[in-house]
């Protein structure tokens, strides 16, 4: 039972969806599409990074094979280009097949671009193959609010964002500054102690526990009533996308925090959302419980933020987060953070005022 396992799941059925046949008709016969489509930048400690997701169509009546991708990354003004083609494109390429259907299309996860230097500018993707090319620019992102963890008590980050997490190498355009999200108990563990038998979803530190508006705003999005599932090593939709696609969020709360930053907040306990659309909501205010419906594998609360309302279409933000601490093992003094990124393996809570 691992969040691993979750991301991979949900990574399958997204990637299915990203890569169903297209309508023909079109004058070129291959085209190239980012997931995101808005590239952003994120700085983070001393480190620059931009990630995306290369998706190849063929538009065309006759089967493609791709032999190539060039990618170019701009900068500081200086090209930096990695050409991908044999077996080292074979290898990037999901499924590992590089011909391309008539309508069809091929799909290079978490294509990441990373410099040590905080003060790196990286301005434009370029990127080139079967005869198509496609150019972007990246993004420095200014962020409007200021916005608190969601939760009380210490929470342990299982999954962030940083480069090679399992959320760059997902293929859903607005989760790739996702963070999933478990209580810790005060004995620094995530479950309680058991006596023998499988493990339920109430035996999780993080069941039931009050999530918390993390800013200001208006619910755009209340979705309640889904089941709660037991925790499971196979996700319910691990290979079959859900007729309702937003059920692999399970109950969810998204809020519009202003100036095109909204909060989403996933996996909610079934009967426990306590807002709908239209609520005006304050900074702290509680939104529902932590639970484990949708696709899941264990109670953990899945939080990120977009640009838009719906999951599935909007871009996704890289939203810092505002006064709070962070300890990096279990016996370590915690460190104040005024604005950062939470990571994989912090222990992290509100700073006291």
């Amino acid at each position: 039972m691992t969040l691993y396992a979750l991301r991979a799941a949900i990574s399958a059925v997204v990637t299915a969806l990203l890569l169903a046949p297209s309508a023909a008709g079109a004058t070129a016969d291959v085209t190239i599409e980012t997931f995101p489509k808005k590239l952003f930048v994120e700085h983070d400690g001393a480190e620059t990074t931009v990630a995306f997701h290369v998706v190849i169509r063929n538009r065309g009546d006759a089967s493609v094979t791709i032999d190539r991708l060039v990618e170019t990354i701009l900068v500081d003004d200086e090209p930096r280009t990695t050409e991908l083609e044999g077996d080292a494109l074979t290898k990037a390429v999901r499924g590992g097949k590089t011909t391309i259907p008539p309508r069809g299309a091929i799909a290079l996860l978490g294509r990441v671009y990373r410099s040590p230097e905080q003060t790196t500018r990286i301005t434009t993707v370029r990127l080139e193959a079967g005869g198509a090319r496609l150019e972007l620019p990246v993004h420095e992102y200014r962020q409007r609010g200021a916005y608190q963890l969601p939760f009380h008590g210490e929470w342990l980050i299982g999954v962030g964002h940083e480069p090679g997490s399992t959320h760059h190498r997902m293929a859903g355009d607005s989760q790739s500054f996702a963070w999933d999200i478990l209580r810790l108990g005060d004995d620094g563990r995530l479950m309680k102690p058991t006596e023998g038998g499988p493990t339920r979803k109430e035996d999780s530190r993080s069941w039931g526990l009050p999530i918390v508006a993390a800013g200001a705003g208006t619910v755009v999005r209340a979705v309640d009533g889904r089941p709660d599932i037991e925790p499971t090593m196979i996700p319910p939709f691990a290979t079959t996308p859900p007729e309702d696609l937003t059920e692999i969020l399970g109950n969810f709360v998204v809020i519009d925090h202003g100036d095109g930053e909204h909060s989403l907040y996933a996996h909610l306990r079934k009967g426990s959302v306590e807002v709908a659309a239209g609520d005006a909501v304050r900074g702290g205010q509680p939104v529902g419980r932590c639970g484990n419906s949708g696709n899941t594998t264990q109670p953990h609360l899945h939080f990120q933020f977009q640009d838009g309302p719906d999951f599935f279409g909007s871009n996704p933000l890289p939203i810092r987060i505002d006064d709070w601490e962070r300890r990096r093992a279990p016996d370590a003094a915690p460190d104040r953070v005024g604005r950062g990124t939470p990571k994989t393996g912090d222990r992290v809570r509100r700073a006291p005022w």
